[in-house]
């Protein structure tokens, strides 16, 4: 799949075979109860959810392989999303990640909060944000 890096795009829209990998690498074997019980529907019905700092740890890192052996890591805190204007309450978490075409996704701004990008005529480079001497994201 080819991807595009979009900094008006809110979300990272993936192919749909994509989309099912990433759920099914995300929420496992999450059941109904315990930190993880709402990742089901995140993925499935777009909730939004309110969520402990700790129940949002509990969530998996994601990491995507692009081309070149670029990796993208994500922890929970980038995809599950504090401020959403969907989110009923400030407490609640949406996720950052939504189904799109078939042969291409979009990296958008969940992809990009962490990471510290480099645009130059021929590639795109990622690097992880260091928030302990560059600020706060």
């Amino acid at each position: 799949s080819m991807a595009f890096l979009d900094t008006g795009t809110n979300d990272i829209v993936l192919p749909e075979t994509l989309y099912a990998a990433v759920e099914a690498a995300v929420c496992g074997g999450s059941g109904s109860a315990g930190p993880t019980a709402h990742c089901h529907a995140f993925f499935q019905q777009g909730i939004c959810a309110a969520l402990t700092p700790s129940q949002l740890d509990a969530y998996p890192d994601i990491v995507l392989h692009l081309d070149k052996g670029v990796e993208l890591k994500m922890t929970s805190r980038d995809y599950l999303l504090y401020g959403s204007p969907a989110a009923a309450s400030a407490d609640e978490v949406c996720l950052g990640i939504g189904k799109g075409g078939e042969r291409f996704f979009i990296l958008g701004d969940t992809a990009m909060r962490s990471q510290y990008i480099v645009f130059t005529l021929q590639e795109v480079g990622f690097g992880k944000v260091n928030t302990k001497t560059c600020g706060s994201i």
